[in-house]
């Protein structure tokens, strides 16, 4: 198994050293995180997710504990750091 995820952790651009540091999420965690990257509100991501409100903030508490963070803000950035989200202010823009 680690030398299936090696290459993939160097994909990702996460050290070796690092991976121990990289939660499990969830599919329903994954999408979440990249849906807290948006503007939009909690209720409209369980919207966008077909789930409901209360489901969203479930899978959202659950990320956070995973994260070890304690707030939207937070669950990005430290998304972002563990290679989980792409950092949008380095997306390329087309012309």
């Amino acid at each position: 198994m680690k030398r299936l995820v090696q290459p993939l952790l160097w994909v990702m651009g996460i050290p070796p050293d690092r991976a121990a540091e990289v939660p499990h999420l969830t599919p329903a965690e994954q999408r979440l995180v990249e849906l807290l990257a948006t503007h939009l509100t909690l209720t409209a991501i369980a919207r966008e997710l077909f789930v409901a409100r209360s489901t969203a903030k479930s899978h959202s508490l659950s990320l956070y504990r995973k994260l070890d963070v304690h707030s939207r803000a937070e669950a990005v950035q430290r998304s972002i750091e563990l290679g989980l989200l792409d950092d949008p202010r380095h997306k390329s823009r087309r012309p």
